[in-house]
């Protein structure tokens, strides 16, 4: 059906795009932590910074796994 050389061409071919594609993509360390932040008004912001704790106090992956999370608290009138 396909010659020798066509098959090793398209071997070739796929295995530089996936070579190329491993080596481009960056590598994350383990130890990097990921933040999700949640933006929350004045009532509820201290609340919640209560219950998940501070930022370094967090074993990454303890509430979303995968990340730590982070409040952020606004005034209310700020968003108006």
């Amino acid at each position: 059906m396909f010659s020798k050389k066509k098959v090793t061409g398209i071997a070739l071919a796929i295995a530089v795009g996936f070579s190329t594609v491993i080596a481009a993509s960056p590598a994350m360390a383990v130890d990097e932590a990921k933040v999700l932040t949640i933006w929350a008004d004045e009532t509820r912001g201290p609340n919640l910074t209560r219950a998940l704790g501070a930022v370094a106090d967090q074993k990454l992956g303890e509430w979303v796994s995968g990340y730590k999370v982070e409040v952020k608290t606004f005034s209310s009138f700020d968003a108006l």
